[in-house]
């Protein structure tokens, strides 16, 4: 329907303007604490990940260059790179 989509943007605004949003921030100070508590451990390991992430070409590169070679090939290379990828995403 034509006249819905073009009321739309007026309809939206109006609505959020309607809403009342209110915080009562002693009782959401501890939810914004808990989500501090677990983000930060995640901020740690992403920090880690970038700090390492040229070792962690360079080693991938290397697992590629042993493959196929009798002496320096294993079945491990095919699961440390997945794993390499998997980080590196």
């Amino acid at each position: 329907d034509w006249d819905w989509f073009k009321s739309f943007p007026e309809t939206l605004k109006s609505q959020i303007k309607s809403m009342k949003i209110t915080v009562n921030w002693e009782k959401a100070w501890p939810a914004v604490m808990i989500a501090f508590l677990a983000g930060l451990p995640l901020l740690l390991i992403a920090g880690v990940i970038r700090w390492r992430l040229k070792w962690l070409k360079q080693y991938q590169a290397k697992l590629a260059s042993e493959v196929g070679q009798l002496r320096n090939d294993s079945q491990l290379h095919t699961p440390k790179a997945i794993l390499i990828d998997l980080i590196r995403a």
